[in-house]
């Protein structure tokens, strides 16, 4: 998957203000981290996240590492069909996601992940 980082990580940050109660909430979330002008700046894409800023606010926010690098807007944007799929997987086993993942990666040629 080629995705732009700084992109990906303006838009997730922007995300992130709304799933935390929006921006006052998150800067008293982010105290240490990032202050006020810092949370606008990142959201607006005028800030870079840096990798270890970003590592230390999926941590403080118990999100997985790596959230904020994903391309989350294409899963806002999934069909009925690609979502029903994602929330089946969700519940399943380490082991049947795993199995899952070979299966897919193998029985469509080369995709692009």
């Amino acid at each position: 998957m080629n995705i732009d980082l700084k992109t990906a990580r303006a838009f997730n940050f922007g995300l992130l203000r709304q799933l935390q109660g929006g921006h006052k909430t998150l800067a008293k979330k982010l105290d240490g981290i990032a202050n006020w002008k810092y949370i606008s700046d990142f959201a607006l894409g005028t800030r870079t996240v840096s990798d270890y800023t970003a590592r230390a606010i999926e941590d403080r926010l118990n999100l997985p590492r790596g959230w904020l690098d994903r391309d989350n807007a294409a899963f806002l944007k999934s069909t009925t069909d690609e979502f029903e799929i994602f929330s089946l997987v969700r519940w399943t086993t380490p082991e049947i996601r795993a199995a899952m993942r070979t299966l897919i990666l193998h029985g469509n040629g080369n995709i692009a992940v």
